[in-house]
């Protein structure tokens, strides 16, 4: 759980130092607010299936990126892949 934990923290670092083009943006926010609370439920230790749950919606946020505006393509991919690499940690707990 402490990987999964470190990769939260990694992506929401790097949403914070400027992989977001337009932090303003409500996409954006939301995405912000999905891995804050994914963190907050991670140090709650709540349930590898929730917290698979939480995951996917930080996925398909960031999915929803689908132009550069917000965020470059290639940000959004290496966020992608870590968020997936989250999700598969947390099937192997489950």
């Amino acid at each position: 759980m402490d990987e999964v934990r470190k990769t939260a923290e990694f992506i929401q670092n790097k949403l914070r130092s400027g992989y977001l083009d337009e932090p303003g943006n409500a996409i954006a926010q939301a995405l912000v607010r999905e891995v804050e609370t994914l963190i907050t439920e991670i140090r709650q230790q709540k349930h590898p299936l929730s917290l698979e749950n939480r995951v996917k919606e930080v996925i398909k946020r960031l999915e929803a990126f689908v132009d550069d505006v917000v965020m470059d393509y290639r940000h959004r991919d290496e966020l992608l892949k870590h968020s997936n690499q989250m999700r598969d940690m947390l099937r192997s707990i489950s």
